[in-house]
């Protein structure tokens, strides 16, 4: 397994704060890995997660990948650019979505257990190994704001919809629209922290 859990559980024992399953292998299982996340409002067998299959390539080398963002976390199989699993941060709780805290690495090779161990553990495969060949981890940095730049508007995001834009104008942001009422706006860093400004306006 290669999984993560939290620094220092904020929002109390696992699985209140949360556990992210980056890739799990059951020997049982030789063709499937599983992504999942375990929280407040699920874990265990009621985790959010998905499996994806690797048949016929068990014995190759393979990437496993997750995209962490504010908004969600995406895993990814080798040089896939569809995630065969995604969780949503829903914006409610920490129950849903405790994944706004420091969490570390673990690599592990574990022998039976409730998942591991459902079919017994068939004790004439040993010797085995778990390979690792690296381990990466990237932070995204935000760009500093520049002085020169606060009288001009700068688009924050592209939207797929024609009738929305949002524009961001040092403290102001503008959403301009047609309707204001089919839009739900969610402003937040991409460290996670939310942005509070002065003003939010609607515009047709």
């Amino acid at each position: 397994a290669i999984w993560m859990m939290p620094q220092n559980s904020v929002y109390g024992g696992w699985p209140r704060s949360g556990e992210i399953d980056i890739m799990e292998y059951v020997g049982y299982e030789p063709n499937l890995i599983y992504g999942t996340v375990h929280r407040g409002a699920g874990s265990g067998s009621n985790g959010a997660g998905s499996s994806k299959s690797i048949s016929g390539k068990t014995g190759e080398w393979h990437v496993i990948r997750i995209d962490w963002e504010p908004g969600y976390i995406k895993w990814y199989h080798d040089n896939s650019k569809t995630p065969f699993h995604t969780y949503e941060n829903g914006f409610v709780n920490s129950d849903q979505w405790p994944f706004d805290q420091a969490f570390y690495v673990i690599l592990n090779n574990a022998v039976g257990g409730d998942w591991g161990g459902a079919q017994g553990v068939d004790e004439s495969i040993w010797p085995q190994e778990f390979k690792i060949d690296y381990v990466r981890v990237y932070q995204k940095v935000e760009k500093e704001e520049s002085d020169d730049d606060d009288d001009d508007p700068v688009s924050i995001e592209e939207s797929s919809k024609e009738n929305l834009q949002i524009v961001a104008m040092e403290n102001d942001l503008i959403v301009k629209t047609a309707d204001m009422s089919q839009w739900d706006i969610v402003v937040y860093s991409l460290s996670g922290q939310p942005i509070i400004m002065e003003n939010v306006v609607g515009e047709a």
